[in-house]
């Protein structure tokens, strides 16, 4: 990884950058070191670890905040997430 620093929670915490944005998340869910989400738009977020292209951003630039995703699907009804995988092909 690169210099993202990592903590853990203990509990659920509210994503300031979602509430500034009145995006409302409808699924989260997280791999070893990143989280991805799904908006009730259909629109997807990725945030955390982005070695070896796991965010889909197209990049392997770290996300310190949630960053939308480019989805081919027109419908997203589920995020696949596994350990140490990308999850979704840019």
């Amino acid at each position: 990884m690169n210099c993202l620093f990592f903590f853990i929670l203990r509990s659920p915490r509210l994503i300031q950058a979602f509430v500034d944005e009145g995006i409302t998340v409808r699924q989260i869910t997280c791999g070893f070191a990143y989280t991805a989400c799904v908006d009730v738009h259909n629109e997807m977020y990725a945030w955390g670890a982005g070695e070896n292209g796991r965010l889909g951003t197209g990049t392997t630039q770290d996300r310190l905040v949630p960053t939308r995703v480019s989805v081919r699907e027109t419908a997203l009804l589920e995020i696949p997430v596994r350990f140490k995988n990308q999850i979704v092909e840019s």
